[in-house]
């Protein structure tokens, strides 16, 4: 079997994972993205009550009559394209059983199978996550791919207000790839401009920039940190995997690359455990630390390569 057949199979695999829900899970921000669509679709645009959220949710249901099965094809089709996005990336380093166990990884992480279930924002922002690190990894020195990473990064911004991380962790991604400093600003621009005239559409509205005033915080810091690190430590079964694949064929993944990737998931993680100890947010737990999912499978990848290398360096200084 080749790696393009693993490739489809897990893509695969993916889709029927989600559509084999039949129906997905509903939420209070389940209902508000859907009020919203309908209001889309019945009036034309965003109400005006609507800035708790950016407007990329409800704008991307609005089309559809039976938006809730729209949801999940949408979800099916994210979660489809995450898998193809990481499985793409890596089909140079490793054969048909290394692609089949990335894919297994992926099947099986609790936070993508979660976040899946229900109608949210997460999956596509995941998805789009995916995009932006294979667009890196592809490489930036092209003008036109900066353009492209910033427009990824601007949906970003656009489908959840965490989104915004991408601006600065872009600037860094660029200036350590040593890209041209008008092609960093225009990234910026590109990036942060979409979403910065959503926020000052909330606030002429009279609202906060991100949205309603959510109140007094349900957690303490040190409770949101420790909900995180549990979180994180759940999926020790799946990153393990990756971490194995990653020995077993010496996965190479560029360091800067790396160094990205790392920054992208503290970032993303403190962000998360300030926010949710300071105003009245969901826990950090599977949901909310979707996002980090794609880059750490890189981190584990390029750790177990890594080890395979300084093995067989100790193996060769001592023959």
């Amino acid at each position: 079997m080749s790696t393009t057949i693993a490739k489809c199979l897990g893509v695969l695999c993916a889709v029927v994972l989600v559509l084999a829900v039949g129906e997905l899970r509903l939420s209070n921000d389940s209902y508000d993205y859907l009020q919203a669509a309908a209001d889309v679709s019945q009036n034309g645009g965003i109400p005006i009550s609507y800035s708790w959220w950016p407007p990329l949710m409800p704008l991307t249901l609005a089309p559809f009559t039976d938006m809730p099965r729209a949801a999940l094809w949408l979800n099916a089709a994210a979660y489809g394209l995450i898998v193809a996005l990481v499985l793409g990336t890596v089909t140079a380093h490793m054969k048909t059983l290394g692609m089949v166990l990335i894919a297994g990884a992926l099947l099986v992480f609790p936070a993508l199978r979660f976040v899946h279930e229900w109608i949210w924002s997460e999956p596509l922002f995941v998805a789009l996550v995916a995009a932006w690190f294979a667009l890196l990894l592809a490489g930036v020195q092209d003008g036109r791919r900066v353009v492209l990473l910033g427009l990824v990064a601007a949906l970003l911004g656009l489908q959840r207000y965490v989104g915004v991380l991408f601006v600065p962790i872009g600037g860094l991604a660029l200036l350590l790839y040593r890209v041209q400093w008008k092609r960093i600003v225009l990234y910026a621009v590109i990036a942060g401009v979409p979403l910065g005239v959503w926020m000052l559409r909330n606030i002429a509205l009279g609202y906060p920039a991100t949205g309603l005033d959510r109140g007094d915080a349900y957690w303490t810091f040190a409770k949101a940190t420790e909900i995180a690190l549990l979180t994180l430590i759940s999926w020790w079964l799946p990153l393990l995997i990756v971490f194995l694949v990653g020995w077993w064929y010496r996965v190479r993944v560029p360091r800067k690359f790396v160094v990205v990737s790392v920054y992208y998931v503290v970032l993303h993680t403190v962000f998360i455990i300030w926010s949710a100890s300071s105003t009245s947010m969901d826990p950090p737990d599977q949901r909310l630390l979707a996002p980090v999912v794609v880059p750490l499978i890189y981190v584990m990848l390029a750790a177990g390569g890594r080890l395979a290398k300084r093995e067989r360096r100790y193996a060769y200084t001592q023959a």
